[in-house]
């Protein structure tokens, strides 16, 4: 389940909503786009390296499960901006939880990743 804190990602990205959403939803912005998405890249792999156990071979390739959690969890973000966010930060990080539980298997540990706080990733990016 989501941590409460781990909201702090979707609630971020709402205080900074404007920017945001030029940043995100402007065909002219794809190097921010790139630059997120790699960012985003790296703190998963970060965590994964912190949380998998020594010896653990993931199931599915790490790289393809983060380009899948990237590319979602942008996607999702770019929506709920083009959406005017009608479901608040917490409601989508409880949503996020619930969509990636479904898909929880004991091989993916970078679905935790998203009941921390990822905030200073977000803010180094811009």
């Amino acid at each position: 389940s989501v941590n409460p804190k781990g909201y702090c990602t979707f609630q971020y990205i709402e205080s900074e909503a404007d920017i945001f959403d030029v940043l995100l939803n402007n065909e002219r912005n794809d190097f921010f786009y790139e630059q997120l998405y790699d960012r985003l890249s790296e703190q998963l792999s970060r965590f994964y390296t912190v949380m998998a156990e020594s010896d653990e071979q993931p199931k599915v390739p790490l790289n393809l499960q983060i380009s899948f959690i990237d590319s979602a969890l942008l996607g999702l973000i770019s929506h709920w901006l083009k959406d005017g966010m009608i479901y608040t930060s917490r409601y989508m990080t409880q949503s996020v939880g619930k969509m990636l539980d479904q898909l929880d298997s004991n091989n993916i540990l970078l679905l935790d990743f998203f009941s921390h706080e990822t905030e200073p990733a977000l803010q180094d990016i811009q």
